[in-house]
C-alpha cells in the first residue's frame, strides 16, 4: 500500500503484491501438505490478494503507468 499511495509507485507496487500473490499460493500448497485446514484457511487471503493484483495493475494502465502530477481531492 505505501508503494501504490503514498510514493505513486504503480509499477513496484503491482511487482510487490503479484509476488505476494504466488508465495501465498506456494504457502497454501505447503501447508496444504502438513495440514489441509491450515491450507483452506489461506484461500479467502489469496482471492483478496488477486482482486488486489487486478486493482493496481488496472488503475497503472489505465494511467499509463504514471501517477506524476495527478492528486486526490481531498475535503
Amino acid at each position: 500500500m505505501p508503494l501504490f499511495f503514498r510514493f505513486g509507485r504503480p509499477i513496484e507496487a503491482t511487482a510487490d503484491v503479484v509476488a505476494l500473490t504466488g508465495l501465498t499460493g506456494w504457502l497454501i500448497y505447503v501447508w496444504g501438505q502438513v495440514d489441509e485446514t491450515a491450507g483452506y484457511a489461506l484461500v479467502p487471503y489469496l482471492g483478496w490478494l488477486t482482486f488486489a493484483s487486478y486493482l493496481s495493475a488496472g488503475c497503472g494502465y489505465l494511467n499509463n503507468w504514471d501517477f506524476t502530477g495527478k492528486t486526490a481531492k481531498r475535503s
